[in-house]
């Protein structure tokens, strides 16, 4: 006899979670922004000089060529493996889906966390995180926002051996 399953374990639950946590590392990058000004010290300089800003500012593009690098590897599911039925397929392409998406989101918000260091070290107080927290939320949206583009990328891994892997309906992008 099978068990039921539970609204939390199915995976559009578990989709929605996976925009939620999207949702929080975006605010929790938001929230750095906005207490740089009080947490870090304030700089010698009032201001560091464009070319430098724009350097801070695009520090984030590294997490964004570090991910195209490395961040959408998953391990294909065995073709002979995915007799069951489609929702213990999603499940199971879902589990493969997570740590990528994780090291996404880790590679996306650590620019920031580097700046932020920085800001204590630099004669710039908070200009390094001020800098670069647009382009970095902007950045963790783009690699890390589960949209058609980055699901169908981590779906083409799953699918290498020929089976089928059904994540894009997991997502709604059916």
């Amino acid at each position: 006899m099978t068990t039921p399953r539970t609204p939390a374990a199915s995976p559009e639950a578990a989709a929605r979670s996976i925009r939620v946590l999207v949702l929080s590392f975006a605010g929790a990058m938001a929230i750095v922004a906005v207490i740089a000004p009080v947490l870090l010290p304030p700089g010698e300089a009032d201001q560091p000089p464009l070319l430098l800003l724009a350097g801070f500012a695009a520090v984030p593009l590294v997490s964004l060529a570090l991910v195209h690098l490395i961040g959408y590897r998953a391990d294909p599911l065995d073709r002979n493996d995915v007799v069951r039925d489609v929702a213990d397929v999603q499940a199971a392409s879902l589990r493969r889906f997570l740590p990528g998406h994780m090291l996404r989101m880790a590679l996306a918000e650590a620019p920031l966390i580097a700046l932020l260091a920085l800001g204590f070290t630099l004669p710039y107080g908070p200009w390094p995180v001020l800098a670069a927290a647009g382009p970095a939320i902007a950045v963790l949206f783009f690699i890390a926002w589960p949209g058609r583009r980055t699901v169908r990328r981590v779906a083409d891994q799953l699918e290498a051996n020929g089976a089928r892997s059904h994540l894009p309906e997991a997502f709604g992008h059916a």
